[in-house]
């Protein structure tokens, strides 16, 4: 196998040394085995070599950890094969089921066994299944609804009433735990929420802090909606040109056309010039009022009954 050619900047990683060092790289771009690459080095120093049990590797999942090993494995083998005699190497295979390649829960757990004795812990803990955990963390949700409901606690039947289903809160609770799961994903995560929460709080904020961070971002997506709504609706029109039946519709297809165009064009210029919002809010009221939206059709057959139908489900706000 032909030997690797490492990039500037991978090889930069590899030798750096006695430094605090942070790689970002896409997925597929070779950080496992940049990684690995360090770690053989470093445990090869020729001026100061390190055993390989004496460093900290660490991951995110057990599968992941076990293919590092692996990796590591096959490495120190590769050497050796290279260098069979070696007694460092074959040291370093010795060494390697004790080494510290492992997830951060794994770890953490290890340390807490080890030193359980200084802060009173049982050193019996175990690290919890993903799936317990998820069915302890739904019932202790289920118990403090229970008590929220028993409480008439009005934050929270508010909650309810914005966000739960008719009849079920099963989705509101749902919702709850993803965000849980999500917020405790951060360092920090009840001074990240608190952060988060502010920025809803209305009492703090005026108008420019919306335009800036909610208006101008929604309305550049709206613009991307409204380009593929106007080439949608012209390719309905022209299918409702093969059909005579709807032949006095076709003008209020065009006049829908003309006041998204108006749309269009105001929000443009809102874009451009942040002033302009009165302009985009009063054509956007008349392409919602226009006679597209309010016709009817009486007596028709089912075929155009179909048509328009079909017509009124994908554009009809």
């Amino acid at each position: 196998m032909s030997e690797v050619k490492w990039t500037k900047e991978q090889r930069q990683v590899i030798e750096s040394r006695n430094t605090n060092l942070l790689v970002s790289a896409a997925a597929g771009s070779g950080k496992t085995a940049v990684l690995i690459e360090r770690i053989i080095e470093l445990v090869l120093d020729e001026k100061n070599p390190i055993d390989i049990n004496k460093l900290l590797v660490v991951t995110f999942t057990k599968l992941a950890a076990s293919e590092m090993r692996e990796r590591v494995s096959k490495a120190i083998e590769k050497k050796l094969e290279e260098n069979q005699e070696n007694e460092h190497l074959q040291k370093q295979l010795l060494l390697l089921s004790g080494a510290d390649i492992t997830t951060i829960d794994s770890f953490c757990k290890d340390v807490l066994i080890s030193y359980a004795h200084l802060v009173n812990l049982d050193s019996n803990i175990k690290v919890i299944d993903p799936s317990e955990n998820e069915v302890l963390a739904k019932e202790v949700m289920e118990e403090l609804f229970e008590e929220l409901y028993e409480n008439n606690d009005e934050s929270f039947l508010r909650l309810v009433d914005w966000y739960a289903k008719k009849n079920t809160d099963e989705g509101l609770l749902q919702l709850l735990l993803n965000v849980n799961n999500f917020v405790n994903s951060h360092p920090f995560p009840k001074i990240w929420l608190n952060e988060k929460a502010e920025f809803f709080n209305t009492s703090t904020k005026d108008d420019d802090f919306y335009l800036e961070n909610y208006i101008l971002d929604i309305a550049k997506d709206v613009d991307m909606d409204l380009e593929f709504f106007e080439l949608s609706i012209k390719n309905n029109l022209k299918k409702i040109e093969n059909y005579p039946e709807l032949e006095k519709y076709v003008n209020m297809y065009n006049n829908l056309l003309d006041a998204l165009s108006v749309v269009k064009e105001n929000l443009k210029k809102f874009l451009k010039d942040n002033t302009k919002f009165d302009e985009l809010k009063i054509s956007t009221n008349e392409f919602l009022n226009s006679n597209f939206v309010s016709f009817k059709i009486s007596k028709c057959d089912e075929e155009v009954k179909e048509i328009y139908n079909k017509v009124k489900k994908n554009w009809i706000v």
